[in-house]
């Protein structure tokens, strides 16, 4: 019940009154956004834990043949935001490695395909949360 209140005050729209130089008009304002949190009580998990996400992605990153020819290596910082359902969206490149665009790209596909994770917890609701990732590119 009270996640269901709560999501009826975040959806409402608001009125106001506003006066002018006719008179007292109302005026509407559009519902209110989720917010995204940076920091939750609880923060999301991919399913089975860090490790899992890191074997999910060693096993379905592809190292771009362009990178490999020219010998490039970084570390691709990658921020996404994980959804009230688990689901990721807003997906961006927070720095590259270092130089190496097909690595950036590369590392903004695989963390899109990735499943969906266990949501964040904010006093007992599901928030949206932004979540930040490296991703390595290492030559062996």
């Amino acid at each position: 019940m009270r996640s269901l209140i709560l999501l009826l005050a975040l959806l409402s729209v608001t009125s106001y009154a506003q006066t002018t130089k006719k008179g007292t008009i109302r005026v509407k304002k559009a519902p209110t956004a989720y917010p995204i949190y940076t920091i939750a009580e609880q923060m999301p998990e991919f399913l089975g834990g860090e490790r899992a996400m890191m074997t999910f992605i060693q096993l379905n990153v592809r190292y771009p043949k362009s990178a490999v020819d020219s010998m490039q290596q970084g570390t691709a910082f990658v921020t996404f935001v994980v959804e009230t359902d688990g689901s990721i969206s807003n997906v961006r490149l927070l720095r590259g490695a270092s130089g190496c665009l097909d690595c950036d790209k590369e590392a903004i596909r695989v963390v899109k395909t990735m499943p969906r994770w266990k949501p964040g917890m904010q006093s007992g609701n599901t928030v949206r949360v932004q979540f930040n990732i490296p991703i390595k590119f290492r030559l062996k």
